[in-house]
């Protein structure tokens, strides 16, 4: 649910910052096919190093996304094989926001909206039970390790960094964070919801 100011957004974002250690990171047969399937994707299309390709199983339904670049390419038949899935299905969100970009929708997140989307009546506390596993390149950001970690997905290992920008997969508030240090030691973090709105300091 939104939150209703900029000091519950902030704490939020904290909390879910600290639950992005992979120490909460749930075990999963799937993962390291799907990250290794991600990062072949990625190779392949040469997209840009700015770009995200993420890539889960639920059910019989391989999911494939991309936050940036161009849409994925896979060879479907081969990977309905590979994953024994009945379906291969892009994910990647393609819609505005408020007018503009989905800036801060990552890739996993693309996934995760597409797969409560497609399955109506499946809440975000079920999808670890139905058995959601997600593999990503460069590694997951603090944030979306967070909220998977927070809903018991198995997914790649964090990277260690939260993200610039962050959007949630439900409700697609953005959070932005500033002021970080490499090691992840937070000084002057601020915390704000959507584009163009003034900064509030946590």
């Amino acid at each position: 649910m939104p939150k209703k100011s900029y000091a519950s957004a902030g704490d939020r974002a904290e909390s879910r910052i600290g639950s992005g250690a992979d120490k909460f990171n749930k075990g999963g047969a799937w993962v390291k096919r799907l990250t290794l399937l991600c990062d072949k994707l990625h190779a392949d299309d040469e997209v840009s190093s700015e770009s995200t390709t993420a890539a889960a199983r639920f059910g019989r339904t391989l999911y494939i996304a991309r936050q940036g670049g161009k849409k994925p390419t896979p060879e479907i038949e081969a990977l309905k094989v590979e994953f024994d899935v009945d379906n291969v299905v892009n994910a990647t969100f393609t819609g505005e926001i408020d007018g503009g970009a989905a800036s801060g929708l990552h890739a996993e997140m693309m996934i995760v909206r597409h797969v409560l989307e497609a399955h109506v009546g499946v809440t975000k506390k079920q999808l670890a039970a139905l058995g959601l596993q997600i593999g990503t390149t460069k590694g997951c950001c603090l944030d979306c390790a967070g909220w998977l970690n927070e809903q018991g997905i198995p997914h790649t290992p964090t990277n260690g960094k939260p993200s610039l920008m962050w959007r949630h997969p439900t409700t697609l508030s953005l959070y932005r964070h500033f002021n970080t240090k490499a090691d992840n030691e937070f000084i002057n973090l601020k915390f704000y919801k959507a584009v163009g709105r003034e900064e509030i300091e946590a």
